[in-house]
């Protein structure tokens, strides 16, 4: 399966602007840059927006160590707000079970400050 074409259809990602940059044997990069419509009302981007892009790098990131799955589980803590600029999530598969795998993201922003970390679970449906 080519991973980067089957991310391209994500509509949803696509209306957030995110961009799968790469993805291969159980890591994935994720980027997205931060504009007026990602920010709350606080002037920050929207914390789901954050989680949208971590949740994307891990599906990737999954996808690219075996098979496509979806998020059983995941827990996310921010750590820094951002304002404006490309924000990046960096995703390792850290126990590639063939149904249940592990991943570790990290998200990055523009000057390569962690501003935010995820654990997630998957899950790989059997076709």
């Amino acid at each position: 399966m080519n991973i980067k074409k089957f991310f391209a259809d994500d509509r949803y990602a696509q209306l957030g602007g995110i961009q799968l940059v790469e993805a291969d044997d159980g890591h994935a990069v994720a980027a997205m840059q931060v504009g007026e419509s990602h920010l709350n009302a606080s002037g920050y981007c929207q914390g789901g927006a954050i989680y949208t892009l971590a949740d994307f790098a891990a599906a990737a990131a999954i996808a690219s160590a075996g098979c496509v799955g979806v998020t059983l589980s995941a827990t996310i803590s921010y750590l820094r707000p951002v304002k404006t600029g490309q924000v990046s999530a960096i995703a390792h598969v850290v126990h590639n079970h063939p149904r249940v795998p592990f991943v570790k993201v990290e998200v990055y922003d523009a000057k390569k400050n962690l501003t935010a970390a995820m654990e997630a679970t998957g899950y790989r449906k059997s076709e």
